[in-house]
């Protein structure tokens, strides 16, 4: 009950006529305070009021009431009563502008490349398969073919079975991977208006030569098969080796490459036909 006297007290006084508020504060104009029984609240504290000594406040300010005064009396009341003030002032203060945003310095936006179009993808792809395809008969040539040639552990008819023309092939491609790569050097890795295949074109007639190397590959497993009895023969192709290629199973690897790199040619430029307008040079 306590509690519930100290809240309604001070909102009962904020109910009183502006009339009776100046009347009062003109009462006690020039005397002195006396006790009152009455709890004076503190504005203070809105959500819960706590109670203070009478003696504790400083005397009102007189109030001028002269005729001569140009403020409205209604500002005078206005200005005497907090209470009143609180709620008609509540919530009309102007937000203060934030100096956040404003101190910020604008970034500009990081442009992003060109878009490369999907031809310029697949010329990449044929570039770079290429080179893979150039170091792969190398290896073979030069890791394997040239050491078990020099040791004398295989008759030249066995090398022949094996490796077929690989050297003529490495020849032809390493050529083919030298003009192919002047003639888009300019172009900065954008190939979107590269001209390229006439290329292909003057090296296609010299392509023939893996017809043989084809039809001598399956004579050449059947030597390999055979030579895996030999332990002169094992025991220099166990030196034989390239990067991850090593041994019987490296050599092999390594002589299928020119076998998938016809049908991979077809899948290329197969992607590159998708890729592109009739009217394009290529």
């Amino acid at each position: 009950l306590q509690r519930v006297s100290q809240t309604v007290a001070p909102q009962r006084e904020c109910q009183m006529s502006d009339e009776a508020k100046v009347a009062s504060a003109e009462d006690v104009e020039g005397s002195e305070m006396q006790e009152s029984p009455v709890t004076v609240v503190s504005p203070r504290f809105a959500g819960g009021f706590v109670p203070r000594s009478p003696s504790t406040l400083a005397p009102a300010p007189p109030v001028d009431s002269s005729p001569s005064d140009s403020a409205p009396q209604s500002a005078v009341k206005s200005a005497s009563s907090p209470f009143l003030n609180r709620g008609a002032t509540r919530g009309t203060a102007p937000r203060k502008a934030s100096l956040i945003g404003a101190s910020r310095v604008a970034q500009p936006k990081p442009v992003a490349p060109p878009r490369k179009s999907k031809r310029s993808y697949v010329v990449k792809e044929i570039l770079d398969t290429e080179r893979n395809y150039v170091a792969q008969l190398e290896s073979c040539v030069t890791c394997f073919l040239e050491p078990l040639s020099a040791s004398k552990a295989l008759s030249d008819e066995e090398v022949n079975n094996i490796f077929g023309n690989i050297k003529t092939i490495l020849q032809l491609h390493k050529d083919l991977l030298s003009t192919l790569e002047e003639r888009l050097a300019k172009d900065h890795d954008d190939f979107t208006n590269s001209r390229f295949c006439d290329l292909f074109v003057n090296f296609l007639p010299f392509m023939r030569m893996y017809t043989d190397f084809v039809n001598r590959r399956q004579k050449g497993i059947e030597t390999t098969n055979e030579k895996q009895k030999d332990k002169n023969f094992l025991e220099v192709i166990k030196d034989c080796k390239s990067e991850s290629m090593q041994g019987i199973m490296g050599l092999n690897s390594l002589l299928q490459a020119p076998i998938q790199r016809i049908p991979r040619y077809q899948l290329l430029f197969t992607d590159l036909v998708r890729s592109i307008n009739e009217t394009d040079p290529d």
